[in-house]
């Protein structure tokens, strides 16, 4: 990993400039983008990343929503019944 930073620190000598920045700033965003994108794919590639099956995490999701959607209409009762009206489009949307 600190070779690919190495590599990618290196920069290109321009005769009218000191540095060639436009080039130090290409080689940066190239190598990032490549850098983070390997590391995606091999979490992806990796089976044994998360015990966790694609059932369960859909549960995760559904308790965490349910629990979003109640405090949300917990909060809204506090200012009366229009409160509940002003967050109708947040429940709906957490449902």
């Amino acid at each position: 990993m600190l070779s690919k930073f190495k590599l990618l620190t290196k920069f290109k000598k321009d005769s009218s400039k000191q540095f060639d920045l436009s080039y130090i700033k290409k080689q940066l965003n190239d190598g990032l983008f490549n850098v983070m994108l390997e590391s995606f794919d091999q979490k992806q590639a990796d089976t044994t990343n998360s015990k966790f099956t694609e059932k369960d995490i859909n549960k995760i999701i559904e308790s965490y929503a349910r629990k979003n959607m109640m405090l949300a209409a917990a909060a809204s009762i506090i200012p009366g019944p229009f409160g509940v009206l002003s967050a109708v489009p947040e429940l709906l949307l957490n449902l």
